[in-house]
């Protein structure tokens, strides 16, 4: 995967898109708040839907994100069953795409755990963008 030298997360959702051929688009929903679930993917025929909770804290929205993206790079969603894709808002869903979402709150899967390390070495590329700092000796002197 080829990162631009100044890259920033909506570089990296365009970078993302174009990988998968497909516009992102990424909501903050409060159906999320009080739940397990910290990320959801579906991915459509057009579109790749991304929801998360809402948070004030944009390092944490970010890393919602990156994960999700990360599921995308790694074509988490060619695995068998998951061809399934959204219709229209949520209605057209197979159980199997709610299935995968829902199994999605245990991250001691395989597929959970090497989402969340791209995610994180996604994070790392992130803090080395034109506005992030990029480590504490930045911040503090």
């Amino acid at each position: 995967m080829e990162l631009p030298s100044a890259l920033t997360l909506d570089r990296l959702v365009s970078v993302v898109a174009g990988i998968r051929g497909k516009q992102i688009r990424i909501r903050a929903t409060e159906k999320l708040v009080g739940t397990s679930i910290c990320g959801l993917w579906l991915p459509g025929t057009k579109v790749e839907w991304v929801f998360h909770p809402p948070t004030p804290w944009e390092l944490q929205r970010q890393q919602f994100i990156l994960h999700e993206l990360a599921h995308m790079v790694l074509g988490h969603d060619t695995t068998p069953g998951a061809g399934t894709v959204l219709k229209s808002g949520f209605r057209g869903l197979s159980p199997e795409i709610v299935r995968r979402a829902l199994m999605r709150t245990e991250y001691r899967t395989l597929e959970e755990a090497t989402a969340e390390y791209l995610a994180d070495l996604l994070a790392e590329a992130l803090r080395k963008g034109p506005r992030e700092p990029g480590a504490f000796e930045d911040v503090f002197g």
